[in-house]
Formats: C-alpha cells, sequence, structure tokens
C-alpha cells in the first residue's frame, strides 16, 4: 500500500541557517501527525515544505507515491486551479480518512 505522505531527508536551509534538518516520515490513511516544538524549531516550515510553497534544500516529499513538486507542475499544467498559485492550490488541509 502507497503511503498518503512520505517526507524523505527534507532539509531546508536559509543562508548559513539550517531550519529543517534531515526530517523523515510517513503518513497512512487514518493516520493523524502533529508537530510540537518551541519558536524557531521549523514546524512551519515543515508544512511549507510539504505544501510547496517552500522549496527544500534537499530531500523528497511524495504525495500518494506522486513527488511533491513534479505533482505541483502536472496538476497546474493540465489546468486544475490555473488561477492560483502553488500555495493557494496545494496549502490545504489533508484529509486521511
Amino acid at each position: 500500500m502507497t503511503a498518503l505522505l512520505e517526507v524523505r531527508n527534507l532539509t531546508k536551509r536559509f543562508g548559513g541557517l539550517t531550519a529543517v534538518n534531515n526530517v523523515s516520515f510517513t503518513l497512512n490513511k487514518g493516520e493523524i501527525l502533529g508537530f510540537i516544538g518551541p519558536n524557531g524549531a521549523g514546524k512551519t516550515t515543515v508544512v511549507g515544505l510539504i505544501s510547496g510553497s517552500i522549496y527544500p534544500s534537499s530531500g523528497e516529499v511524495y504525495f500518494k507515491g506522486a513527488h511533491r513538486h513534479r505533482a505541483d507542475v502536472q496538476a497546474r499544467s493540465y489546468g486544475n486551479w490555473p488561477h492560483l498559485s502553488d500555495h493557494e492550490a496545494f496549502s490545504g488541509p489533508v484529509r486521511t480518512g
């Protein structure tokens, strides 16, 4: 069975600052995942990386087995939501059940 969401070795650097370092997890249908941590821990950055509004320095995001950034380009090229930005089209909540 293909995972709903798979994050592999996700890293994001802003200049000399590493905001997210080598994060990996798998989320299957029906599971719930939360991010808990202090201010500046990278929670919002991880969500931005998953949604496609921020591009990773390294690592990969897969949604239903499709590479996340390739899926963004494919969906927009087929005209599903041509008037929306990537952030608007892909930043909503994901239902797993």
